[in-house]
């Protein structure tokens, strides 16, 4: 029960990046930090493992500042490792900082760079291009501070 005039404040910024019926939980094949037994390098983000053509919602409502392929603009470890990506920078910031969403190998692009998104809007579908480890999947990371991979 809350005093008169009062509610509870919303705990989360961000909403599932995927419709409703969609796998919706991170693969645990490749968890986030996980480096599997030291062969790769620490996993940045999380992977919802769905079918390709599976819609790709913003998480949360922003600018564009990225939407195509991370060929010449390098987004990961190596350039096209994310193959078609869009990033968001959140209206909010986190501790003064701003707040990146990078959603990686895409099949589609919906969105523009420059193009305002509201928290479920469709941005792209899942995918496999770039470097997809065990085939097609939504690669869902948070960057705080600086839109790059270290």
């Amino acid at each position: 029960m809350f005093p008169a005039g009062l509610a509870p404040a919303p705990h989360a910024w961000l909403v599932r990046p995927l419709p409703e019926g969609a796998v919706d939980y991170p693969a645990g094949t490749y968890r986030y930090g996980s480096t599997q037994r030291g062969n790769l390098r620490p996993h940045h983000g999380v992977d919802f493992e769905n079918p390709v053509g599976t819609l790709v919602l913003a998480a949360g409502s922003g600018a564009v500042v990225f939407a195509g392929t991370d060929r010449a603009d390098q987004l990961g470890p190596a350039p096209n490792f994310y193959g078609n990506v869009v990033v968001v920078q959140l209206q909010q910031a986190y501790l003064y900082q701003p707040v990146y969403v990078l959603y990686g190998h895409l099949a589609t692009i919906t969105v523009q760079r420059g193009n305002w998104v509201e928290a479920g809007a469709q941005i792209g579908t899942v995918g496999g291009t770039g470097v997809a480890f065990g085939g097609a999947h939504l690669h869902f990371e948070v960057r705080v501070g600086y839109n790059d991979y270290d």
